[in-house]
C-alpha cells in the first residue's frame, strides 16, 4: 500500500498509535500462521501414529520364529531360535554375556565374547514381526554394519547380519500360521 493511503486512512493518528496498530496487525499475522503450523503438525503426529498402529497390527494369525545364526566371533556356528509361545503374540528375548537363566531358558547367552555388555541388547517379536534393540550397551550394536541407536527398535529382516561384541548374528525370519499347527497336532 503506497504510503500516501496509509497516510490519508490515518489521518488522526499519531506516529506511535500508526505503529501500534501495524504493530498489533503483524503479531495477528503470526497468531494465525503459528496455528496453521499447529495443525499441520498435529495432522503429521495423527497420520505417523496412524501408521505406526497400522504396522504394530496384527496382519493374521501367524507369528514369527526369528533364527540367529552367529557367523563371526567366539560362538561361531551356533544357531538361536527365538519365538513366542503360542497363542502370544509378543514377546521379548533378552541378549548379552550373562549366564543367567533369563538368558539361557529366553534369551540369548553369548557369554564367551567379553565385547558383549551383560544385558547387551533384545529382540522383541510383537504382532508377527522381530525387531532388534540395543539396550545402552557399553561398546554398542550394529545392523547391517550401521551403528544402532540405543533404545530404538530396527525391524529385521532375512538376510540382516546384527553385530555385538565379536559375534556377528545372520537372521532368519520364518512365519508359521498358528491353523496349521493346531491342525497338524
Amino acid at each position: 500500500m503506497p504510503l500516501q493511503a496509509i497516510v490519508h486512512e490515518d489521518d488522526n493518528l499519531t506516529v506511535e498509535q500508526f505503529l501500534e496498530k501495524k504493530f498489533a496487525g503483524l503479531v495477528q499475522e503470526l497468531r494465525d500462521h503459528a496455528e496453521m503450523l499447529a495443525a499441520q503438525l498435529r495432522k503429521q503426529c495423527a497420520d505417523g501414529t496412524a501408521a505406526i498402529q497400522g504396522m504394530m497390527a496384527i496382519h493374521d494369525e501367524s507369528h514369527v520364529c526369528v533364527t540367529l545364526r552367529a557367523i563371526a566371533g567366539p560362538h561361531i556356528g551356533q544357531k538361536f531360535r527365538l519365538e513366542a509361545a503360542p497363542g502370544n503374540s509378543e514377546e521379548v528375548f533378552k541378549m548379552g554375556r550373562s549366564t543367567g537363566k533369563v538368558f539361557k531358558e529366553k534369551g540369548i547367552s553369548l557369554h564367551r565374547d567379553k565385547e558383549i555388555s551383560t544385558s547387551h541388547a533384545k529382540v522383541e517379536i510383537r504382532n508377527g514381526e522381530a525387531f532388534f534393540c540395543d539396550t545402552k550397551s557399553t561398546n554398542g550394536s550394529q545392523l547391517n554394519g550401521e551403528d544402532c541407536e540405543s533404545g530404538t527398535p530396527y525391524r529385521l529382516k532375512n538376510g540382516d547380519i546384527i553385530t555385538v561384541g565379536s559375534t556377528e548374528l545372520a537372521v532368519h525370519l520364518t512365519n508359521t500360521d498358528e491353523n496349521e499347527e493346531n491342525q497338524d497336532a
